[in-house]
């Protein structure tokens, strides 16, 4: 007679089940660990750039207000102090090699008169930023 073996349903194993979802769970949270990092960095290094655009700023700010102070100077004493060849311009020589510099930014004053109005305008630049400051006297 022939015997017959009774076949009983395969069940999964519900501790291996657990363990392959624990595995799918540390990889999504290192995915999004990866993305929080990412981002931080990202915006750490953006901050950084514009503080120094505006470090850049001031600093060409400052220069203006130095060449206008040195080219009102050259006015109240009636002298050409920067050797440029007009009293109340700083280096307007045309060379800019010959431009003052203050803390890294180059300074050019002009100076143009009309009648009684005498007006300066001080142009300063550095790698990043130009500011320019006008006067005008009379």
């Amino acid at each position: 007679m022939p015997t017959t073996t009774k076949q009983f349903p395969r069940f999964v194993n519900a501790r291996r089940t657990r363990r392959g979802s624990i595995i799918v769970a540390i990889v999504v949270a290192l995915v999004v660990l990866q993305l929080v990092v990412v981002g931080v960095v990202a915006l750490g290094a953006r901050d950084q750039n514009l503080t120094t655009l505006r470090l850049e700023a001031s600093k060409a700010q400052y220069a203006a207000e130095s060449g206008m102070n040195m080219a009102l100077r050259e006015l109240y004493n009636n002298a050409d102090e920067d050797s440029d060849g007009t009293i109340g311009s700083i280096s307007n020589d045309g060379n800019s090699a010959n431009d003052p510099t203050v803390n890294g930014a180059s300074i050019v004053v002009t100076m143009s008169v009309a009648g009684s109005t005498t007006t300066l305008t001080s142009t300063a630049r550095t790698s990043n930023a130009k500011r320019s400051i006008t006067v005008t006297l009379q």
